[in-house]
């Protein structure tokens, strides 16, 4: 019987096991033990990683893996080594596509880096501030193009200045102008 469920492995019995002091083993019995041996062998993990599973892997209290890097992500895609995880420091996880970092995660923040786009599709709700900062930041809504923070001009006793956030608000998409002259 190879190795059973649980890992444990016991040879056959057969002319020599249990072994008894001067008995021979037969042949039949030996080349049985080898077989047996062989087919456990031949359903065990390489060592060495080289052997794939054929099943989804049941761990009792989890993996340990290293931290990986950018260029060589721990957990790795196959075929892909350069799309995966890594942790580049304590309390981090980051995640890489094409040995790029796209995304990190802490428990404080999550970070886009600078030069990804990010895209929600779908209900965005959250609780809390929330910021648009940097000198070249912009913003739209409603599917308009994001636009640098708008000025608004004009004397405040004239309409001039109405009509100035009228038209900021419009470059914004927040609203759509249907006022008259």
């Amino acid at each position: 019987m190879p190795r059973d469920g649980s890992g444990t492995y016991d040879a056959p019995a057969s002319s020599w096991n249990p072994g008894i002091d001067g008995q021979p083993a037969a042949t039949a019995d030996w080349n049985a033990l080898l077989a047996d041996l062989a087919s456990a062998l031949s359903n065990s993990i390489a060592a060495d990683g080289e052997t794939p599973t054929t099943k989804i892997i049941p761990f009792a209290y989890g993996i340990g893996i290293n931290a990986g890097s950018i260029t060589s992500p721990a957990v790795q895609v196959t075929g892909d080594p350069t799309t995966g995880i890594y942790a580049p420091a304590a309390g981090q996880l980051g995640f890489i596509c094409s040995g790029t970092n796209v995304l990190t995660l802490s428990s404080t923040a999550i970070t886009v880096p600078s030069g990804v786009t990010t895209t929600f599709n779908g209900t965005i709700t959250g609780a809390g501030n929330a910021s648009i900062a940097g000198a070249t930041s912009t913003l739209g809504f409603y599917g308009a193009t994001g636009t640098a923070k708008p000025t608004i001009s004009g004397a405040k006793g004239g309409n001039a200045a109405l009509g100035s956030l009228i038209a900021a608000l419009v470059s914004l998409g927040l609203i759509t102008d249907a006022t008259s002259a």
